[in-house]
């Protein structure tokens, strides 16, 4: 505890010397920075004065060009008078350092002394954007201001200058330009351009001055605090190297030193300790040379458990049965662990015993006429090897002389020289078949990491009797794949066979013609060789769930991807094949090619859409006529009432409204069997209620103009996942195909009824009509393509052929037929989808 106490201290000096250093460096970048704002407080004390003073010069600069152009006459002094002022407002880009000398280097010859720079900017600007105070701003604009109103005056005098007259009179203009350029005014103007500036010079003075006196005291204290930090820093430093020394027991060569022995395995020298150095690193040394002293042995016997179990891992790879690998575990448990004697007893269930089948050792007389039972209830059931078998864990017997459940093997223990045990089950497929057991002359011999190695190896012996099991099993595999190779290689469809991991084991000759694979790349490949990618999870979920839950087989089309990467439809059909215990142990897939069949199936389905957009044509029709004759009715009777003069205005507005309800009903007409038409490419949550509605609103005027009675009802209607439009085209074709055995058999009363119902994974929609029912002798083929009731010149023979593929394909469902006492029922029957994965078509 005290030496932990030492490093929490430790640990908070540190922490307050990493905070002193932090601080230390904080305090240097910011004196650093404070530096620097004294220079910063120069340099803007001097951009002020300058600009200042660039106000100041330019007034003065304008002055003497426009005296000196009215006393010489060159008009280059007026140039260079309107320059100075397109420079000072912008107009034209700044010389190179304008604020210096300038315009007093300029001479007769118009040279400069610098280039001009490439940007525009004007002196009232740069003032703005020079960081002056608002009082001091307003001094120079008012210079700036006093400033412009002067070259008004200047402006006068070169307008002076220029006005054409007489010589006499130039001489006259000329001398009154000079008069107002020199007058009283002007000086007076002049005057009040400099006040401003002269008034700024001292406020300006007087702020930069107090920021230069500020940032050299704020360097000042930042100094101090920088010395102080310094020095409060080099007092932790010496305070920890102090604390790091108690801390250690030693200096720090001499803890290294002591280290350098231990690693290299010197454990002669013994490491003195002075008082109170025991719970310092050099006692905690001390202490760790002593331990690694005692596990020296420790490690030598786990040396001798890893050689054994090295070599019986040798052994369970090189064995060739049970028999011989039982033998050569108790050899080298015993040769390279370093054990008395080692045995395996096995289950015998007709003598309800363990009895041994292979021992090792010099004590191996101890077996003899040993009885182990089985029976808990037995005393010999209750020892070591029992505990191990009834409850399938190891038991660990440290002290065979003193541990109770010994007892009936004591004395005959002793008297062999054992002092403890281990005894370790042996699980086949989680059963204990049998007992690992190893005597030790050593009293607690067995310690936590030999235990891990003991069960390492009871595992790995466990593991080699499934290996044994699978091995018979795999021989009864490749029999009876020989036996099934025989019975399919002749047989005209794909047929593969896999162990129950999917890996192929046999492929005939049709199945390599299928696939273009060759029988050397199937053998040993798995059947996801195959997955194209077009099915969801969910059917690979259902498919192996009635495998393998059922035990049954499993009938579909899978979409198989072949070598040269074409898709192609596939009529599968899996089941397994299991072994005398009732397990799997592979699975038969035997597939046939129905691609082409299938491109025969969409080009009936077109066939089937067309001629039913002929008939949805007529139906159209049939349900425009009424509403037509409505909207015509109306129309006449207004044009009555006109002729008569007997019109109204609310007659004719309530005209107007029930026409407007036909055109709507003429729209909405459109509109559902455009819907209908559409097609549909992703399943849609919907129920049987709107499915049956939607079907019976595309031919209500047809079943009310043919005086049929319709009969409809649903049961625990919910929402499910489904393709809408085909179920509605499902549904409207047997209605339809009602409504024409009607007209064919004249029915007089003619009835359709139509159901649904729903279980929690089934839908079950009928359609029954009282038509007199299906002939007997086609009844059983009357969903097969070209099949009619109606004869060559009214049926194709395809609607019912494609009601059934729709049910089968897109709905996963099925459609049957019976006979009713008045005529046939169809049933349709799908399960229930309510996740939001895609069908796949």
């Amino acid at each position: 505890m005290a030496l932990l106490r030492k490093r929490s201290l430790f640990l908070r000096n540190i922490w307050q010397t990493l905070v002193l250093v932090v601080l230390f460096t904080i305090v240097f970048f910011t004196y650093v920075y404070s530096e620097k704002e004294i220079d910063r407080a120069h340099e803007l004390r001097l951009r002020s004065f300058q600009l200042a003073d660039e106000l100041r010069q330019s007034s003065d600069d304008l002055t003497r060009m426009v005296r000196t152009y009215a006393v010489s006459g060159d008009p280059l002094y007026k140039e260079h008078y309107q320059e100075i002022l397109d420079i000072r407002n912008g107009v034209k880009s700044r010389p190179v350092d304008y604020q210096n000398i300038y315009w007093d280097l300029v001479g007769s010859d118009d040279s400069r002394p610098r280039a001009h720079a490439p940007t525009r900017i004007a002196l009232i600007e740069m003032i703005r954007l020079g960081g002056f105070a608002p009082d001091e701003l307003a001094k120079l604009s008012e210079a700036k201001k006093n400033s412009d109103i002067l070259t008004q005056t200047e402006f006068s005098a070169i307008s002076l200058l220029e006005t054409p007259a007489s010589s006499t009179e130039k001489i006259l203009n000329k001398q009154a330009a000079i008069e107002l350029l020199h007058d009283e005014n002007y000086r007076n103007a002049k005057a009040s351009i400099m006040r401003p500036i002269d008034e700024f010079y001292m406020l300006m003075d007087k702020r930069t001055a107090k920021a230069v006196e500020n940032a050299t005291y704020n360097a000042l204290y930042l100094r101090i605090l920088f010395i102080l930090l310094g020095f409060s820093l080099l007092m932790s430093f010496w305070k920890l190297y102090k604390m790091l020394n108690r801390i250690l027991g030693g200096s720090v060569d001499e803890v290294h030193h002591h280290i350098i022995r231990i690693g290299r395995g010197d454990f002669a020298h013994t490491i003195d300790l002075q008082q109170g150095q025991r719970n310092s690193v050099l006692g905690w040394l001390s202490e760790t040379q002593d331990r690694l002293k005692s596990l020296i042995y420790h490690n030598k016997r786990l040396t001798q458990l890893y050689a054994a179990l090295s070599q019986c891992n040798q052994a369970i790879i090189h064995a060739r049965d049970e028999e011989e690998l039982f033998q050569m575990i108790c050899h080298d448990a015993v040769t390279f662990g370093g054990m008395k004697m080692v045995w395996i007893g096995i289950l015998n269930e007709e003598a309800n015993a363990i009895v041994p089948v292979a021992s090792y050792g010099d004590q191996i007389e101890y077996l003899a006429g040993i009885f182990i039972s089985t029976d808990l209830q037995h005393p010999t059931g209750k020892g070591p090897t029992g505990i191990a078998f009834h409850h399938n864990r190891p038991y660990w017997c440290q002290d065979i002389a003193n541990d109770p459940v010994t007892l009936p093997w004591r004395e005959r223990a002793q008297e062999y020289g054992f002092a403890s045990s281990a005894s370790l089950p042996l699980v086949l497929d989680d059963k204990v078949v049998g007992v690992l057991n190893i005597y030790s002359g050593d009293s607690n011999a067995f310690d936590k990491e030999g235990q891990k190695l003991l069960e390492e190896m009871a595992m790995e012996i466990s593991f080699a009797l499934k290996r044994f099991v699978k091995d018979a099993e795999h021989k009864a595999s490749e029999q009876m794949i020989e036996m099934l190779s025989h019975v399919v290689s002749q047989t005209p469809l794909s047929t593969i066979i896999t162990d129950k991991n999917g890996v192929i084991e046999y492929a005939n000759h049709y199945a390599t013609l299928l696939s273009g694979y060759s029988k050397e790349e199937l053998v040993g490949s798995k059947m996801n060789m195959f997955n194209s990618g077009k099915h969801p999870q969910s059917f690979y979920k259902d498919l192996w769930a009635t495998i393998l839950l059922e035990g049954s087989f499993w009938r579909g089309t899978v979409i198989n991807r072949m070598k040269n990467e074409e898709l192609r439809d596939m009529a599968s059909t899996i089941f397994p094949i299991f072994n005398e215990h009732n397990e799997i142990i592979n699975f038969v897939t035997i597939q046939d090619d129905v691609t082409e069949r299938n491109i025969k199936d969409k080009l009936f389905l077109m066939q089937t859409r067309q001629a039913q957009m002929g008939e949805m044509l007529s139906m159209i029709a049939h349900q425009w006529r009424q509403p037509l004759a409505i909207i015509s009715a109306l129309m006449n009777r207004q044009k009555v009432s006109i002729l008569l003069e007997q019109a109204s205005f609310d007659d004719m507005m309530k005209s107007f409204d029930d026409m407007e309800v036909q055109i709507q009903h003429l729209s909405r007409t459109i509109t559902d069997f455009k819907d209908f038409f559409k097609p549909q490419k992703l399943a849609s949550m919907t129920n049987s209620l709107v499915i049956v509605d939607k079907t019976l609103e595309l031919i209500e005027n047809t079943i009310v103009s043919k005086s049929i009675m319709l009969e409809v009802s649903h049961n625990n209607n919910g929402d499910y996942l489904t393709y809408e439009n085909e179920l509605i085209q499902v549904i409207l074709n047997l209605i339809k195909n009602a409504i024409d055995v009607f007209d064919e058999k004249r029915v007089e009363k003619p009835m359709i009824m139509v159901r649904s119902d729903q279980t929690d994974s089934e839908v079950i929609l009928s359609v029954e009509d009282n038509g007199g029912g299906i002939p007997p002798e086609i009844i059983d083929t009357i969903f097969l393509p070209y099949v009619s009731t109606k004869g060559e010149e009214n049926g194709t023979g395809l609607g019912l052929y494609m009601t059934k593929t729709i049910i089968e394909e897109h709905c996963n469902g099925n459609v049957s037929v019976i006979n009713t006492e008045h005529g046939a029922r169809f049933i349709l029957r799908f399960p229930i989808h309510r996740d939001n994965h895609q069908f796949v078509k």
